[in-house]
Order: C-alpha cells, then sequence, then structure tokens
C-alpha cells in the first residue's frame, strides 16, 4: 500500500505516525503521572487515617475498662479498703446519690480527715484516680493545715457517674 504513495506522501505518513505514536505515549505518561500522583494522594491520606486509629486505639485500651460502674456500697468498699492499705483513718465517710442531667447519677463518697501526713494522702489519691479501673474520679479536695507540724486537715470527694436505669 506504501508502495502506490510517492515518497513524499509516505514520509508525510510516517511523520503523521510518528507524531502520533508520541503524542498517544505522551498521554499515556499523562495518565500514568496522574494515577501515580493521586495513589500517592491516597497512600499519605491513608497513613494519616492509619495514625488516627492507632492513637484512638491506644486511647481506648488506656482507658479504664469499666464494665459496670459501682454502686453506693461498692464505692464505700473501695476506698475503705485503700484507705486500710495507706492505713490511714478518715474522721467521717458519707455516701451520697445525685441525680446529674436526665440519664446519669453520681453516686459520691465525702471523706475527711484530721492530722493526717501528706504523703499516705497522696498515695491514696493515686489509688482513686488511677489505679481504679471502675470509673473512680476524685472530684473536690480540700486540703488545710492542722495544729501539729506536717499534719494536715483534708476533705477528699471521690465519685462513679453511671446512667440511670430507664423504666418503661
Amino acid at each position: 500500500m506504501l508502495d502506490k504513495l510517492s515518497s513524499r506522501e509516505r514520509l508525510l505518513l510516517m511523520l503523521a505516525g510518528v507524531l502520533f505514536g508520541v503524542l498517544a505515549l505522551g498521554l499515556l505518561g499523562h495518565l500514568i503521572l496522574e494515577k501515580r500522583s493521586n495513589l500517592r494522594k491516597q497512600l499519605a491520606q491513608a497513613r494519616r487515617d492509619v495514625k488516627t486509629l492507632v492513637k484512638l486505639r491506644d486511647e481506648i485500651q488506656s482507658m479504664a475498662s469499666t464494665g459496670n460502674p459501682p454502686d453506693e456500697n461498692q464505692l464505700l468498699s473501695i476506698v475503705t479498703q485503700s484507705l486500710q492499705n495507706r492505713n490511714l483513718t478518715a474522721s467521717s465517710i458519707r455516701s451520697d446519690e445525685q441525680k446529674v442531667g436526665r440519664n446519669d447519677k453520681r453516686t459520691l463518697v465525702k471523706v475527711t480527715f484530721s492530722g493526717v501526713q501528706l504523703e499516705p494522702l497522696m498515695q491514696f489519691l493515686y489509688d482513686m484516680e488511677y489505679t481504679q479501673t471502675n470509673g473512680v474520679t476524685v472530684g473536690d479536695l480540700h486540703i488545710g493545715k492542722a495544729l501539729s507540724r506536717d499534719s494536715y486537715d483534708a476533705s477528699i470527694t471521690v465519685y462513679v457517674l453511671q446512667p440511670v436505669k430507664q423504666e418503661r
């Protein structure tokens, strides 16, 4: 078929073919580079998402696995057990339940100390706030200087928030 064409027409046809091939390769190269760029962006986003998920997973795992929050008697027993473990004697221990909002209630235990050393008191606070795995939180802490040296009067409120059981 090329034999029937003149040399000038063959040259023009060959140049058009080469130009078409170069354009096709250029378009294909452009599409490949664009796809690679999109894949890089998606990979970067996926890595950020994975980092976020790992961070959230670690936060969830570091949170206390509470299960069921303790009721008033269980909270009293947790507090008194921790007091006994630290050889602390409380002046008074009172418990109370308060409704918080529509769906929650707060179980409170207020512990008052007279003439207590600071170190066992701080260890007790640490026990309540960080080593308990059932949602116990130290709400209020008031420390005042007692009459004797290195002893303090303290008032601590420990509480647990729990949902109110809905009756239907």
